[in-house]
């Protein structure tokens, strides 16, 4: 038997949500309990794995797998959970709450293993750059498929390079980070709530280990577009159009927003007699609002149309000035005097 407080098993649960259910596999929607000297706690989801370690009242060492859901209702109605094994009967108790169930003992896979592997240390600074970039590309086309971070050493410092295929997002950073190491998307959701982790490779997975806790994930597709080559041509190609306020650009476009219910629509940046103007219309309600910027564009300048709720996050992180390039109906933005921080957004025709 085992006395636990149910925010530590929350708090797992919590770290066990970041890696999605594999509904086609049922014992990959459980947990399996291991109660010896420590309580631990796995969960493996598709493509990756969550164990984290207690140290609690352990009267009577047991293991056992129970669903990840079963698990949680146990703990919903009080601070201190017990839970006990009996044969093949799981005797749970919290608060006034008391649950039985039979368990049927099962091979339990995970992508975990404990063979000593060379670690490095991800700090506070390349945790919180990871987390951005990956948060800024979800937000201009979630798509999971796609979506990687690539962290890799460029000229004495790190380039976050993240993509989900139709928008990219660069950023260089001062840190003693050695390694080269592709991510996922779920991988930086799970590493964003850490300031500090060690990291470890082998042939097909990443590991992240903390104090408590450590996930392994099967590595991204490496063999994808090189879309960092594809960028770096990009901007080649790409034509100098001018310098605009893309402070200026972001009120205008959450304005917009307020004006209207429909959350999908279009600002336009235009070229008219070489001043940027930035134009929002809602044909459904015959909305239109318009605003001359504080800008001069070249006369190479075409219209560039997005939508708002898919670009904002990533114009935040570009605050002030920025110069504006184009490229086979692409843009480029990058803050005026600063080369550390590129977006590419692909436009809509």
């Amino acid at each position: 038997m085992i006395t636990i407080e149910s925010k530590k098993i929350r708090e797992f649960l919590n770290k066990a949500g970041k890696i999605p259910a594999n509904k086609f596999i049922t014992i990959s929607d459980c947990v399996l309990i291991e109660a010896d000297t420590v309580l631990s706690l796995t969960y493996t989801g598709l493509g990756g794995s969550v164990k984290q370690s207690f140290a609690t009242d352990i009267q009577t060492p047991f293991s056992a797998v129970i669903d990840i859901n079963i698990l949680g209702a146990i703990i919903q109605n009080g601070e201190m959970a017990t839970i006990a094994r009996k044969d093949n009967c799981i005797t749970a108790k919290c608060g006034k709450n008391k649950i039985e169930l039979n368990v049927v003992d099962a091979p339990y896979t995970s992508l975990l293993n404990d063979d000593s592997k060379e670690q490095q240390s991800v700090g506070a600074e390349l945790i919180e750059a990871i987390a951005e970039a990956s948060k800024v590309i979800d937000a201009t086309h979630p798509n999971p498929n796609m979506h990687n971070v690539h962290v890799s050493p460029v000229n004495g410092k790190i380039e976050i390079f993240s993509t989900n295929g139709f928008s990219m997002f660069v950023r260089e950073i001062g840190t003693d980070f050695k390694s080269e190491v592709l991510l996922s998307k779920n991988m930086c959701n799970a590493i964003s709530q850490y300031s500090d982790i060690e990291l470890s490779e082998d042939d097909g997975k990443i590991y992240f280990n903390t104090i408590d806790t450590l996930y392994a994930f099967n590595k991204p597709d490496a063999n994808r577009i090189d879309y960092r080559d594809l960028l770096q041509r990009q901007k080649e190609s790409a034509v100098d159009n001018g310098v605009l306020n893309i402070t200026q650009l972001v009120a205008f476009s959450e304005q917009c927003k307020k004006l209207t219910p429909n959350k999908s629509f279009d600002v336009s940046l235009n070229n008219v007699s070489g001043k940027a103007q930035a134009v929002m219309t809602d044909v459904f309600l015959s909305i239109t609002n318009s605003l001359e910027l504080e800008a001069a564009l070249s006369d190479g300048f075409s219209m560039f149309s997005f939508e708002p709720d898919k670009i904002i996050p990533a114009l935040k992180q570009l605050n002030g000035e920025v110069s504006i390039r184009q490229t086979n109906g692409h843009i480029i933005l990058s803050p005026v005097g600063d080369n550390t921080t590129t977006i590419l957004f692909m436009g809509k025709k």
